[in-house]
């Protein structure tokens, strides 16, 4: 198991409360932050702040996980739409499975992130 933090990815869209669990977000010691979604390594962060599709599909609900990920861990001030993600390039995951169960929950600000 690698030493890596794991949160609970929380909604940015006031009519959402929470993900359930099925979207979590890894923190890696190598500086890479991944989401998984349903388990499934969806899309990352490098150490260098470069987005990275490492998932080869598309859905209404993983789309809803990607736009709160890259709102809420990026400088980018949008979400992604359909045709935007699928003409990304996929990449290999350089974390594909998630090591466990999240244990802290993330509060979204526009400012800071609490623990």
């Amino acid at each position: 198991m690698e030493n890596c933090k794991v949160v609970e990815l929380v909604p940015v869209a006031k009519n959402r409360v929470s993900y359930q669990h099925k979207a979590n977000v890894a923190f890696y010691p190598d500086g890479t932050t991944v989401l998984y979604s349903y388990s499934t390594a969806v899309c990352e962060i490098d150490k260098a702040g470069n987005f990275k599709r490492t998932w080869n599909g598309w859905s209404a609900t993983t789309a809803k996980h990607v736009d709160d990920f890259i709102l809420t861990y990026t400088k980018n001030g949008r979400g992604i739409g359909k045709h935007d993600w699928l003409d990304l390039p996929v990449y290999r995951s350089s974390h594909p499975y998630l090591p466990f169960t999240p244990r802290y929950k993330v509060t979204y600000n526009a400012d800071k992130l609490y623990w």
